[in-house]
């Protein structure tokens, strides 16, 4: 370790604690940005330190990236420059909750399972699935800022193996005695061939809509998928 670095080292130690400030290069490949590799990685174990340690980096010009979890550590552009990463894994609280208002703060480092969780006991449910699924992070989703429509394409990708315009249709809320649902409904057309995510569908096929119709009066299907159905034929009806 050069005597910059060490000295760097040292002096975020004095504001995170000696024990949240590491250097050695496993932890440093693991926080990796396309082969960029910080010298450190810090732990704030607060929003306070996550300030003091990000004043410190900008008065001294470090370059800085937040991270949890990595699973979006691939997004964007090549760092230019990557100093610090700034782990968020201990800020992981929920600040404010209100079920009956629908309305939360927490810290960014919630992953996303442990979120859905949270809520569940109030039978609510965050409708997103973002990339890392239940190991994003709540901060992670937020700042990749993806919409709906951008999570639809990226589904389409992911789950179908195929680039889609999906067309809105309309947004949709369900709720049953175990679980409330809001999301966005879309309309999408693709003739294949399709590389379905083993992980996500077990099969799948093209079928006329008064066949599947027919199939919801014998088969099992998820509820709030059912929901969707009837308001979607409701509306071409």
């Amino acid at each position: 370790m050069n005597t910059a670095v060490e000295s760097i080292r040292a002096e975020l130690a004095s504001v995170v604690g000696e024990s949240r400030v590491v250097s050695d290069a496993a932890a440093c490949a693991g926080a990796a940005v396309d082969g960029v590799t910080p010298a450190s990685v810090i732990y704030p174990a607060s929003a306070e330190q996550v300030a003091e340690a990000l004043k410190y980096a900008s008065d001294r010009d470090l370059a800085v990236i937040p991270f949890r979890n990595g699973t979006k550590l691939g997004v964007g552009n090549l760092p230019r420059r990557y100093d610090l990463a700034l782990s968020l894994k201990d800020l992981n609280q929920v600040w404010h909750y209100e079920p009956g208002d629908l309305t939360v703060s927490v810290e960014p480092g919630m992953k996303l399972g442990d979120f859905q969780r949270f809520v569940a006991r109030d039978r609510l449910w965050l409708p997103l699935d973002p990339a890392g699924g239940s190991r994003a992070t709540i901060g992670g989703v937020l700042a990749a800022g993806e919409t709906f429509d951008q999570g639809a394409v990226r589904e389409g990708r992911e789950e179908l193996g195929v680039d889609i315009t999906p067309e809105p249709l309309f947004p949709f809320r369900y709720e049953d005695a175990a679980s409330v649902v809001q999301g966005m409904v879309y309309r999408v057309e693709h003739d294949g061939p399709f590389q379905l995510q083993a992980e996500e569908i077990e099969r799948g096929e093209f079928l006329p809509l008064s066949e599947v119709m027919e199939r919801t009066r014998t088969a099992k299907f998820c509820p709030d998928g059912l929901g969707v159905l009837g308001e979607y034929k409701r509306r071409i009806d």
